[in-house]
């Protein structure tokens, strides 16, 4: 819906003669609808197919890891709702909310990543292949954080975004 109106607005204004604001106004939307087709590649594809590799999957009771893995699934959807609604209303302050998540983002994987290698145990091929999916889930949750941070970014002065 909103890469829809994105390309539509870019239609319109393609149109007639562009000044310079509306041009650097074109060149964000775009560089945001090329992050939000990345994304949504990413959620369509990969996570759709971990999602049925997934699901034949038993959890333990009590599990920690399957608490940290929704507390992820959280703060990344948190994110990407954010990042639309900062392109949307053109609103920086949301999208100086989801670059400022980086860190937590960042340190929540490396957490959940960590309680996994300090549970990791024996060669049982069901717990394989649990642990294989839970830290696939763990890189796509940072691609598509990464993703909707380039997002939030299209809308912040040049001089707020860091680098990678």
């Amino acid at each position: 819906m909103l890469e829809a109106a994105i390309l539509e607005y870019l239609g319109r204004i393609r149109q007639g003669s562009l000044t310079d604001e509306e041009s650097r106004e074109q060149q964000k939307l775009m560089t945001a609808t090329v992050q939000l087709k990345g994304l949504a590649d990413v959620v369509a594809g990969d996570l759709l197919e971990l999602a049925g590799s997934a699901r034949d999957l038993r959890t333990e009771p009590g599990d920690e890891i399957t608490g940290l893995l929704e507390g992820l699934y959280e703060a990344v959807s948190r994110a990407v709702r954010l990042a639309v609604k900062a392109v949307r209303e053109g609103d920086a302050s949301p999208a100086r909310e989801v670059v400022g998540m980086r860190e937590t983002i960042r340190a929540e994987a490396e957490e959940l990543l960590a309680r996994q290698a300090e549970k990791l145990q024996g060669d049982a091929p069901e717990y394989l292949r649990r642990v294989r999916v839970r830290m696939s889930f763990v890189d796509q949750m940072r691609r598509i954080y990464t993703l909707a941070r380039r997002v939030a970014e299209v809308v912040l002065p040049q001089a707020l975004v860091r680098p990678g």
